[in-house]
């Protein structure tokens, strides 16, 4: 399976670089959707009319639903027809379908994650704005075939979650590289509030846990490591302020479900620092500290850092794509292996987890 794993993931970036390499229309940007999230381009040959559109995105298994799950990858490669197209004097709507095909290495409804294969097709309306930002909202089906070891051996099925959760809509947020960006630079001074809206995905890659305590059969000590690969989604909002141009700091706060189907709460300072601008954007690099609640009360530490690209979109209204490296300290209840009941707080010596992730987001910025 990792054999396979690395096969798709070459074959995904061979298919990437032959379609973009002679590109004369080019955009690209994030793929946010409850199907998971990654990035996307669209791009044409031409400069207009008919366009490609590619993708490549990490697959969350009903993450909505479970909060818990493996995750698996996935990528598409779709040529897209324009059915109708409104065009303003700066802006444009432009409705499109198209057939194509996917392929990846993800789970499907009650299979193990395998391979698949299948041919798809999509439909959405994408709008251009005066300055190099698309947007555009759509919906795709897959109808293929799914290949995962069982217990029975090698089990070749139907792809039913492209079938089954075709209506989960896909928006995805782009950036015209082919055009140069018009009246949209920088507009803040040396002091100015900011306001954000975050979103997101954690994937849990690494944990490490230790509980010492008094059990009615004596004492017990309990340590190990968690490996896998897990997706859990954010939803973050703060406020700021730009101490220089180039330096903000900002308090967020928000909602995420944990690994173990938890909602948890983080409360975070965050401080960015940005470089100068050029051409329409910015690149950034940010750290941020902070405790985070739990559900059953309990309480924890928070940390991430990372960076990221900074796309100016209309004056002081700015896109992020970010990618960070997350550590979680928490002090969850225990169960006692014997009895079953939570171990009571005045019996544990020790009641450490540490859990580490990487993290994929996108931010609007105010």
């Amino acid at each position: 399976m990792k054999q396979t794993f690395k096969l798709l993931c070459v074959l995904v970036g061979a298919l990437f670089q032959e379609a973009f390499c002679q590109a004369q229309f080019f955009t690209g940007g994030t793929f946010n959707s409850p199907k998971g999230m990654g990035l996307a381009a669209d791009f044409s040959f031409r400069g207009e009319g008919d366009f490609s559109s590619a993708g490549i995105w990490l697959d969350a298994r009903d993450f909505f639903g479970e909060g818990d799950s493996d995750i698996g990858i996935k990528g598409s490669f779709i040529h897209n027809f324009t059915i109708f197209t409104a065009t303003g004097p700066q802006n444009s709507l432009t409705v499109y379908a198209g057939p194509g095909i996917s392929m990846g290495y993800v789970y499907d409804i009650e299979k193990d994650r395998g391979v698949m294969g299948a041919l798809c097709a999509d439909v959405g309306v994408r709008v251009s704005l005066a300055n190099p930002l698309a947007v555009s909202l759509g919906f795709s089906a897959d109808l293929g075939l799914h290949a995962s070891k069982e217990n029975d051996g090698t089990i070749l099925s139907l792809y039913k979650e492209g079938l089954i959760h075709s209506y989960y809509p896909e928006l995805r947020f782009m950036y015209n590289f082919s055009e140069r960006p018009r009246g949209n630079s920088y507009a803040g001074d040396n002091r100015k509030v900011t306001f954000a809206f975050e979103w997101g995905f954690y994937y849990d890659i690494y944990g490490n846990y230790h509980y010492n305590y008094i059990s009615p059969t004596g004492p017990v000590d309990v340590t190990g490591k968690s490996k896998g690969f897990y997706s859990n989604w954010f939803l973050e909002s703060g406020v700021g302020y730009d101490i220089v141009d180039n330096l903000n700091v900002s308090i967020r706060g928000g909602v995420s479900r944990e690994k173990n189907a938890r909602n948890s709460f983080p409360l975070k300072m965050r401080l960015t620092g940005l470089t100068n601008e050029k051409a329409g954007h910015r690149f950034l690099a940010y750290a941020e500290a902070g405790p985070v609640f739990y559900e059953d009360l309990k309480t924890g530490m928070t940390a991430r850092t990372g960076g990221g690209l900074r796309l100016n979109l209309y004056r002081s209204v700015s896109l992020d794509i970010l990618a960070a490296c997350r550590m979680t300290l928490t002090h969850p209840g225990f169960f006692d292996e014997h009895s079953g009941a939570i171990v009571p707080a005045e019996t544990m010596h020790a009641n450490d987890e540490v859990h580490l992730a990487v993290s994929f987001g996108t931010a609007l910025n105010f």
